[in-house]
C-alpha cells in the first residue's frame, strides 16, 4: 500500500511537471549535442610507472576537485505536445553527487526518443527515499516521457542534462526501454552516466589502479580509508576517490575525464598517515575505455 502510495505521488508531480514546466529561449541553437562512443571492452595495462617526486609533507589536506564549469548555450528545449501520444511514463533522474551542488531552477531534464524530445523537467526535488533499512536523502528530477511506443513495439531513449550555473550539456544514450504507463527509478534509483556525456570532457576512460605497499623502506606506508588518489592532466583534476574499503583489496577504481584521447596522466597520491603527497607519472594516457595501471608506494 505504501508503495503504491509513493507511486501515485510521484505520477501526480510527473502530471504537475508535465504542462508548463519547460523552457524556451530566444538564444541561438545550441552547439550539436555531444557523441558518446560505445565503451570498449578491453583493458589496456601499462608498465609500473615510478615516483616523480619523494613524499611531499603538507600543512592541510588537498582538496581536489574537476572544473566542470564549460561555455554551451543554453537549448531551446520545449515540451513536447502530448496530445500526440497515446502512451506515458514516468522517469525518476537521481543526480550524481558532483552535479547536485551546481542545481538550480533553470537547470533542464530532457529524454529524448528517435532523436526527438519526449519529456522535459525543471525542477529539482529532494526526497528520501527508504533503502536497505536506512533513509537518505537525494536530489531526483521527474519527467513524464511520452511516446506511442507499446509492449509489442519498444522504444529506448537518451537523457540529456543542463546545468545553467555551469553552461554545462550532459548527454546519453542509455539502453531503457519505454514501458506505457510505467515507471522507472521509483522502486530502484535510476542514475544514468551523465557525467560520462560531459560536453566538455567526451572521453571517459576507467582508470584502474592496484597499489603495493613497499615494505623495503624504513618507514612502510600504512594505507586508510581517508588516502585518496587523484588523477592529473597537466596541473588540472580529471578525477578522483577515496581509497575506503578498496585497502582490503589493493585495487581501486577512478573516473577519469578527459578533453581528447592521449592526454597524459599522472597521480597524486594523499597519506592521511604521512600527511603527505607523492606524485606519480604512468606511461597510459587517456582513452575511451579501461586502463590499467600498478604504483608501488
Amino acid at each position: 500500500m505504501r508503495k503504491f502510495l509513493f507511486k501515485s505521488i510521484l505520477v501526480l508531480a510527473a502530471l504537475t511537471f508535465a504542462w508548463g514546466c519547460g523552457s524556451s529561449s530566444d538564444e541561438p541553437d545550441p552547439k550539436p549535442d555531444p557523441v558518446v562512443p560505445p565503451e570498449p571492452n578491453d583493458t589496456t595495462e601499462t608498465p609500473t610507472p615510478t615516483p616523480v617526486s619523494p613524499w611531499v609533507s603538507v600543512v592541510t589536506t588537498p582538496v581536489w576537485f574537476i572544473d566542470w564549469n564549460y561555455t554551451d548555450e543554453r537549448p531551446d528545449w520545449k515540451d513536447p505536445d502530448f496530445r500526440k501520444y497515446e502512451n506515458w511514463m514516468v522517469v525518476m533522474v537521481k543526480m550524481p553527487d558532483p552535479l547536485i551542488t551546481y542545481i538550480s531552477p533553470d537547470d533542464m531534464m530532457a529524454i529524448f526518443i528517435n532523436g526527438e524530445l519526449r519529456g522535459l523537467s525543471s525542477v529539482a526535488t529532494v526526497m528520501n527515499k527508504e533503502g536497505d533499512g536506512a533513509s537518505e536523502q537525494s536530489t531526483y528530477l521527474i519527467v513524464k516521457v511520452y511516446s506511442n511506443s507499446t509492449s509489442d513495439k519498444t522504444e529506448v531513449f537518451g537523457v540529456q542534462y543542463y546545468s545553467s550555473t555551469l553552461h554545462h550539456l550532459f548527454a546519453v544514450q542509455d539502453n531503457n526501454h519505454f514501458v506505457p504507463h510505467g515507471d522507472l527509478g521509483v522502486d530502484q534509483d535510476y542514475v544514468p552516466p551523465l557525467l560520462q556525456g560531459s560536453s566538455k570532457y567526451p572521453v571517459f576512460t576507467r582508470l584502474m589502479v592496484k597499489f603495493v605497499i613497499d615494505e623495503t623502506v624504513e618507514e612502510p606506508l600504512v594505507p586508510m580509508p581517508l588516502d585518496y588518489i587523484g588523477v592529473f592532466v597537466g596541473d588540472q583534476c580529471r578525477g578522483y576517490t577515496y581509497l575506503g574499503n578498496s585497502l582490503f583489496n589493493g585495487y581501486v577504481t577512478i573516473p577519469v575525464y578527459s578533453k581528447e584521447v592521449g592526454e597524459p596522466i599522472t597521480l597524486r597520491y594523499f597519506s592521511a598517515s604521512k600527511h603527505a603527497v607523492q606524485v606519480f607519472q604512468i606511461s597510459g594516457t587517456t582513452k575511451q575505455g579501461n586502463l590499467m595501471t600498478t604504483i608501488t608506494i
